[in-house]
């Protein structure tokens, strides 16, 4: 999907949740308008950035358009939002945003043009934290501590702040020189290591690139061979 279709998709998907709450107009920035009383001030302004980024994108007026950038604001609003939209509100299921979520995340790497709503790429954190289990099961704990001790080895002649186990291989996955699956590696290595999930999750999301999570959740599928699907 190239990204002025990605930017308008994920659009309109935030104007049927804004219909929700009574929004009129035409496009993103009118709706939101319409209901501003009813949205957080932070929501609301990111709403009119994602508008604002939706129109770059889409007349070629963005010299450099940074679709991950686009994609995670679209996500924090979908977390947000999710306090303030009524179906939201009232769902049985806390987890709710967090589908909600994925449905965006399935936008991007969807090969047909659809509704983010029709696009349920299911990647729970549960199933991520599975995922960085999984990547390093093979492990015995003999290897883990050599892999342990060649982490902290590197980390300490660099900056010599090592406080907890899982420091140094925190420390090594935030490394934007490395590839992907390297970094991933060193998140679950730290979440071996004892790391907090909720911490951890946080870096995951904002180091590893979507792309990447949707392709590692695809092949753990076909590996464990689950009925479940991705896009």
């Amino acid at each position: 999907m190239d990204k002025a279709t990605l930017a308008v998709e994920i659009s309109k998907y935030f104007e049927k949740r804004l219909e929700a709450l009574g929004a009129r107009g035409t496009g993103l920035n009118e709706k939101a308008c319409s209901v501003r009383n009813r949205l957080p001030s932070e929501v609301f302004q990111d709403l009119l950035w994602l508008a604002r980024q939706r129109n770059l994108v889409v007349h070629e007026t963005a010299p450099s358009w940074d679709e991950e950038r686009f994609l995670r604001h679209a996500l924090d609003v979908v977390a947000r939002l999710g306090h303030t939209v009524p179906d939201m509100q009232h769902s049985k299921e806390p987890a709710r945003t967090v589908t909600d979520r994925r449905s965006i995340t399935a936008v991007s790497t969807s090969k047909d043009v659809q509704a983010p709503e029709r696009v349920m790429n299911r990647i729970a954190a549960e199933q991520i934290i599975e995922m960085l289990k999984v990547n390093v099961l093979h492990l015995s704990d003999d290897e883990f501590e050599e892999l342990h001790d060649e982490a902290n080895a590197v980390v300490m002649t660099e900056c010599n702040r090592l406080s907890e186990d899982w420091d140094a291989f925190q420390y090594l996955a935030a490394q934007k020189d490395r590839q992907a699956a390297e970094r991933f590696h060193y998140f679950a290595l730290a979440l071996r290591a004892g790391a907090p999930i909720g911490q951890l999750m946080e870096r995951v999301r904002d180091a590893i690139p979507m792309s990447f999570l949707v392709a590692e959740f695809r092949l753990s599928n076909v590996e464990t061979g689950s009925g479940q699907t991705v896009g």
